[in-house]
């Protein structure tokens, strides 16, 4: 598309009309703009399970989700399954906590660890995976072709762009 500016301007222009975008639980402050977007559908993990989306290959040009990749139990099958749904030219666009300094690491094994408040129990808050510097092969293995990280809150405020 070649535009560079805020999103707050792109999702206005008449291009977007045609754009059929998903995003898995709001993504933060982001949702209100996102929303905008008439193609716009909102599901939530983990009502709907990641590693099996209940749509058509080639879905969807774009899909969003952020900081909920770690709550999933298999994490490469959750981006294979946002890869399918894209159409060949789409993107996917999240992000992960990242522990700067180290590689990703699963939980198995270890006492359980939630986000949220600190007596949080919640199931879908359960973090199975730890990322960390090696975030990118992860979307490798799930069959995506470009990964590209943008920072936005250095060092660990990152978003990675993927691409079929």
């Amino acid at each position: 598309m070649g535009f560079e500016g805020p999103l707050t301007k792109l999702v206005d222009l008449p291009v977007m009309v045609n754009v059929r975008l998903l995003e898995i639980n709001e993504a933060g402050s982001l949702h209100g703009v996102l929303s905008r977007v008439p193609g716009h559908r909102l599901i939530s993990y983990p009502e709907y399970d990641m590693r099996q989306l209940p749509f058509d290959a080639g879905s969807y040009d774009l899909a969003v989700h952020s900081d909920t990749l770690e709550h999933v139990a298999d994490p490469v099958r959750a981006l294979a399954e946002c890869r399918r749904i894209l159409a060949a030219r789409g993107a996917l666009v999240f992000t992960v906590p990242v522990v700067i300094g180290r590689s990703s690491r699963t939980r198995a094994g270890l006492p359980p660890s939630y986000h949220g408040y600190e007596a949080c129990q919640d199931p879908g808050m359960l973090v199975h995976t730890e990322f960390g510097a090696d975030v990118w092969t992860y979307v490798l293995r799930a069959g995506f072709s470009q990964c590209e990280v943008v920072t936005f809150m250095f060092p660990a405020g990152l978003a990675w762009i993927a691409r079929p």
